[in-house]
């Protein structure tokens, strides 16, 4: 489902509870202000965000106060591209948010963090303090929203971290500050505990021999698993697949004159696992 769809249905619940409740509901958990109150009657149109700068002195404190007209409110949701999220209908689990929590971090990565738990409590605050510039949910799910959004940012310094020092072999990223860069890879090079990991991740992915080639993990492209069991429900009638069907679906495709591959042994054995056991 597009943004638009998206945001259409979330509109239109915003719309019928907006005079009792507001609809500006900026989620902040963790000590974070709170959100506005207005309502958003009958919805405004929802547009694409646009990129947001990254200056220190813009970003607001946790503390501030702004009281905006309510005519004002309006433009503001008309004209900046808010983006409002439901669980269930656009939510951290989706593959663009997911690019939007990255793309705020990649702007501002100002240490050589390896993951999450070494980001600094202030750095934390300052990406998710970005993030709800452009999106927003209703007060009932600050609660889910803070815990799912540094879940989703957990996984993302993890991947960046993986993204540089293996699949780019070191080579320094452009979004990445060159002191950074180098800091991260002298890191890499004198910690022989991460040296470790790596070679028995390499492993792993060769099916335990360095000699053996790297299979695909999967065959359901850049989107997330809850949206590749979406995209299975719509088409077929609004039933969810089990989680065996949903793992054969995305790591299975069709190949001319072969028919449905399986990515890699380890799939193959699972499928063999599975029809096994029902």
């Amino acid at each position: 489902m597009s943004y638009r769809g998206e945001n259409s249905t979330i509109r239109n619940r915003l719309g019928a509870r907006g005079g009792r409740e507001g609809g500006l509901g900026g989620g902040h958990g963790s000590g974070h202000g709170g959100g506005r109150g207005g309502g958003l009657g009958a919805g405004p149109r929802v547009t694409q965000h646009t990129h947001d700068t990254f200056d220190d002195d813009e970003t607001q404190g946790p503390d501030s106060q702004e009281l905006v007209p309510d005519s004002q409110e309006y433009e503001e949701s008309e004209n900046t591209g808010v983006i409002w999220m439901a669980p269930g209908e656009l939510w951290f689990d989706h593959s663009s948010i997911s690019r939007d929590i990255t793309n705020v971090i990649q702007q501002y990565f100002k240490s050589p963090w390896t993951c999450y738990t070494q980001v600094d409590k202030d750095t934390k605050e300052h990406w998710f303090t970005l993030f709800k510039r452009t999106y927003k949910w209703l007060p009932e799910f600050d609660h889910l929203a803070v815990h799912d959004y540094h879940a989703n940012a957990f996984k993302r310094v993890r991947d960046m971290h993986y993204q540089v020092t293996k699949r780019m072999s070191g080579r320094k990223p452009v979004w990445m500050p060159d002191e950074v860069h180098a800091e991260m890879m002298k890191f890499v090079d004198v910690d022989g505990e991460f040296k470790k990991r790596s070679e028995r991740a390499k492993k792993n992915r060769r099916g335990g021999s360095l000699t053996n080639k790297v299979e695909p993990s999967h065959f359901q492209g850049s989107i997330s698993t809850t949206e590749a069991a979406k995209k299975m429900a719509k088409e077929n009638g609004g039933k969810m697949p089990t989680a065996g069907e949903l793992y054969l679906k995305t790591h299975t495709k069709e190949v001319p004159g072969k028919g449905k591959v399986l990515c890699s042994s380890k799939a193959k054995q699972i499928k063999v696992t599975y029809y096994i056991v029902i």
